[in-house]
């Protein structure tokens, strides 16, 4: 072995040994000798591959065509190019002197950068420049490693090809005996692919993104390209509603308005999925009175269920708090979807809507609801993709039910973005039930709900054919304290009233009695209560909301008190009050004549002036006829610019303005801006100013508001709605 080699397994040893010692002081220095150790350990570990990699090449060059005869250099030159091959399998690896000036590549080097060894030896590493990065980028790499410091950073080289790639690097000088930088070497690995995943990523982001943006602007444009003719044939059809017709003209119109009205509502599911999916649908978080929100919705779907003749049963007793916060809006949606599935699907029977309201915790609530009917029901194969977008159960050319199948899955979307679920059980032939829940919020306002007197000795007898309807209001009376005792005709309630009044029996003193039982009626009912017991019994009437009920009915048979089915908590607990305060029952109101509400208009200032800024030739006859209707003198403008002037012309001529949002040469909101700025006038810079829009997405309110308009309204306009904003 000649001095040379020796030297190199020298240098070799005791560069690995001073690894081992730096690892050693590593271990018990302070924090600050242990980072410097550690620096230091991890040069000379770089020092250590580099001086492989030298020996191993020197070695070569030595003993190629040499018997090697030595087994120390036998084993060194195993170890040194086995190491020096597990290297070459990972990094890239070149050595420049200290102007750039390329003396050692590896076989990686030479592939990636597709020169040979030849072109690249004695050749600047400025070959490589791609053109990617400024001037600064290299003057701080230079400055880093110049001071003797190691940088790291991703750096696009050129191939010979043209083609670029990405490596990793790792930049560190080496310094000689008087402490100077004199070479570099730069370890590198090839993230080429991993660039351009993360490159295509980003396309794919800025393609939905863009996607997305585009989605949201169709579906406002389409949201107001439909409600604006929708406005003018759903208002134009109010306005004839209230002229002379003749019976036959009436019906006409009646089927027109009911075709148009389920046309809307047909666009609205199209135009709520379009918002959901678009992430464009808001979900408010308001407070609202759950009982009421449940009982009002029920009582304004008994006309449509009565006309089925089927039965409605609502049954909140598990609803302890009154009032939440949440969307009291997408809620009644959901219901709304369910029951009218329902009320398609089911010809005979029941109905029946089941809340319960569970804490959870802190100032959460869920709201758990099912939705249950006595219809077809669904068959098992139908059920998994039901919630699927425009699926039916029976989606055949030739089905008998009517709907573009989006309810349900609308109903889905709106549980899930209210942090709830939706699911079905039902089978063919034995209806079906819909179960969904939803988060909502406790409110400051939260109050429990409970009968204003004790009724722990009230005894109540309920007369009803149907079992589930005696059942709900049984629960609920017996939740709030009552004694109550069921039964299904007029003879069994005669025969427990009797059996009632035994010695040890506990008397009724309350009957609640459904107008139509299957023996006899339930006036005839009260009759032969009044005939056969002489102690005083109170009695009340129970209806379907449709139904015409004669009044006097209650003096001639004796009834106190009449309710409308379906009886809701508000219905109950009133008649319970009505019950323990007699001298405080409300009577029920006359009917009024309606003829007479348009002409009246007392509730509305009708010295009032409305601008009405609307740029579409039927919406303005359309809203002007309703304002007139309601008692307001109207001005028109067409756009922006023409408000404006009339503004300027007539500054204390207006008390407020209906500011449509889309119109040619200035929309609604600069106008409102330029209102707001003074630019028609102080007098009127701080005028109510309503906007009354085909804009009805997620942030639309928001940019009205923003605009400096004081509320929103959206088309088609809902006159009772408006009216009601008007009066305010």
């Amino acid at each position: 072995m000649n001095q040379a080699s020796h030297k190199t397994i020298i240098a070799l040893a005791v560069t690995t040994l001073m690894i081992g010692i730096l690892n050693l002081f590593n271990e018990y220095g302070s924090t600050s000798e242990q980072l410097i150790f550690s620096q230091a350990a991890q040069y000379l570990h770089l020092l250590l591959c580099v001086m492989i990699i030298i020996a191993l090449f020197k070695l070569y060059q030595k003993t190629s065509n040499t018997p090697q005869q030595n087994p120390d250099i036998n084993k060194l030159t195993q170890e040194l190019s086995q190491q020096k091959f597990a290297l070459d399998q990972h990094s890239i690896i070149a050595i420049t002197d200290i102007k750039g000036t390329i003396t050692y590549v590896n076989d990686k080097f030479i592939s990636i950068s597709e020169y040979s060894e030849d072109e690249l030896i004695g050749k600047n590493h400025r070959i490589l420049n791609s053109g990617s990065h400024s001037s600064d980028f290299f003057r701080n790499m230079y400055l880093t490693i110049s001071s003797g410091k190691v940088w790291k950073g991703e750096i696009q080289n050129k191939s010979k090809s043209g083609k670029s790639y990405w490596v990793d690097t790792t930049i560190v000088p080496f310094t000689n005996n008087a402490g100077k930088v004199s070479s570099y070497i730069a370890i590198r690995t090839d993230i080429t692919q991993r660039i351009k995943d993360a490159s295509n990523l980003l396309k794919a982001k800025e393609d939905a993104e863009s996607a997305d943006l585009a989605k949201g602007e169709f579906l406002a444009n389409m949201s107001h390209e439909i409600r604006t003719p929708m406005n003018g044939i759903l208002g134009m059809l109010g306005i004839i509603e209230k002229t002379e017709l003749n019976p036959q003209q009436k019906k006409h119109l009646e089927l027109a308005q009911n075709s148009a009205r389920t046309l809307l509502t047909i666009i609205n599911d199209i135009l709520d999925f379009s918002k959901i999916d678009a992430g464009q649908l808001q979900i408010e978080s308001i407070d609202f009175d759950l009982r009421k929100l449940i009982d009002d919705f029920a009582a304004s779907q008994a006309i449509r269920i009565n006309e089925k003749n089927l039965e409605l049963i609502v049954d909140t007793r598990k609803v302890l708090i009154s009032h939440v916060k949440g969307d009291p809006v997408r809620l009644q949606q959901i219901l709304t979807n369910l029951v009218s599935n329902s009320l398609k699907f089911t010809n005979k029977g029941e109905i029946k809507i089941k809340a319960a309201l569970h804490d959870s915790g802190e100032s959460g609530l869920i709201l758990y609801c099912s939705i249950s009917d006595t219809g077809i029901g669904i068959p098992k194969n139908k059920q998994s993709n039901l919630f699927d977008l425009f699926t039916q159960a029976d989606s055949s050319t030739t089905r008998q039910y009517g709907g573009t199948g989006l309810g349900l899955s609308i109903s889905k979307r709106l549980c899930t973005l209210m942090d709830g679920s939706i699911s079905l059980h039902s089978e063919e032939g034995s209806g079906s039930r819909f179960y969904f829940s939803i988060q909502l919020k406790k409110s400051t306002q939260e109050s429990h709900i409970k009968p204003e007197s004790d009724i722990k000795d009230l005894h109540v007898l309920i007369v009803d054919k149907n079992d589930s309807y005696r059942l709900a209001l049984k629960k609920q009376l017996v939740l709030w304290g009552a004694n109550v005792t069921t039964a299904c005709n007029a003879n069994n309630a005669l025969s427990k009233i009797h059996t009632a009044r035994l010695p040890g029996g506990h008397p009724v003193n309350l009957v609640i009695t459904d107008l139509n039982l299957p023996d006899m009626s339930g006036v005839e009912l009260m009759k032969s209560i009044r005939f056969s017991f002489t102690e005083k019994i109170s009695l009340a009437i129970t209806t379907q909301i449709s139904h015409q009920f004669d009044m006097s009915l209650i003096s001639d048979s004796g009834f106190q008190f009449h309710i409308t089915k379906p009886i809701t908590t508000e219905s109950l607990l009133n008649l319970l009050s009505d019950y323990k305060n007699p001298s405080k029952q409300k009577k029920e109101a006359p009917v009024q004549d309606i003829s007479h509400i348009d002409k009246a208009k007392t509730h509305i200032n009708n010295t009032k002036s409305i601008l009405l800024v609307e740029d579409n030739l039927i919406n303005q006859e359309v809203a002007k006829t309703l304002l007139e209707d309601l008692g307001f003198h109207v001005c028109i403008a067409s756009n922006g610019l023409e408000a404006l002037d009339i503004l300027r012309a007539k500054p204390n001529k207006f008390d407020l303005i209906l500011m449509d949002c889309q119109m040619p040469e200035l929309d609604g909101y600069e106008t409102t801006k330029a209102i707001r700025r003074s630019e028609a006038g102080e007098a009127v810079k701080h005028i109510t100013i309503i906007a009354m829009t085909a804009n009805a997405l997620k942030g639309d309110k928001e940019k009205c508001i923003n605009a400096g308009m004081n509320d929103y309204i959206s088309k088609p306009v809902d006159p009772e709605l408006l009216k009601e904003m008007l009066s305010l």
